[in-house]
């Protein structure tokens, strides 16, 4: 290991800073030391997890001095050129990109997870289908309202549907909510959902 010292008077001197060291302590390193020469703790452990530990540790804080507290302009251009973006514009398009890729994903989610359970189930569907016929004629069905209460509006309301989506919606209740379910029954059911409003 070779040095240059200035000295005054003398100018830089090249010396060996190893020359005065023991032979013993350059090939087998510190742990040859005695016990009771004044040493570093962590100097005296060449191998085992106590090294790995500091040297992960200086690893660590190497990383954090680079990339927090010594992040510049410099660090930044280079961590762009790592992410293969040329220039500050980019990285901004790219995150608004990614962004509103991201936003979409979560909005089509919360929109999958919202929609009904019962969907595969024919009832339902058949259901669906009963209410969008009313809907092409006016009449609609509040989310917050029953199949019982909806029955009783359409009475007040369009009284010329009722007679025929009254047997539509007693067996609605029945197939929906009620103990009894029968393949005559789904079967009856779907029949008035596709012939109404003719019924």
């Amino acid at each position: 290991a070779w040095s240059e010292v200035w000295i005054y008077g003398r100018g830089w001197l090249r010396i060996d800073p190893t020359g005065a060291v023991s032979p013993d302590r350059i090939e087998f390193g510190l742990g040859s030391l005695p016990l009771g020469e004044p040493v570093p703790g962590l100097a005296r452990f060449n191998r085992g997890w106590i090294q790995a530990l500091q040297l992960r540790w200086d690893q660590i804080n190497a990383g954090w001095n680079r990339w927090v507290l010594a992040y510049g302009p410099e660090l930044q251009q280079e961590l762009l050129r790592l992410l293969g973006l040329p220039g500050l514009r980019q990285a901004i398009l790219a995150l608004t990109v990614f962004t509103v890729v991201v936003l979409s994903l979560v909005s089509a989610h919360m929109v999958w997870q919202s929609r009904p359970m019962a969907s595969d189930d024919l009832i339902w569907r058949d259901w669906l289908r009963f209410r969008r016929k009313l809907g092409r004629r006016g009449i609609r069905l509040d989310d917050s309202e029953g199949p019982r209460d909806f029955g009783e509006r359409l009475a007040r309301e369009a009284p010329e549907f009722e007679i025929a989506a009254r047997p539509i919606i007693k067996l609605y209740i029945r197939l929906r909510y009620g103990a009894v379910d029968s393949d005559e029954l789904r079967s009856q059911f779907r029949r008035r959902v596709r012939k109404f409003p003719r019924l």
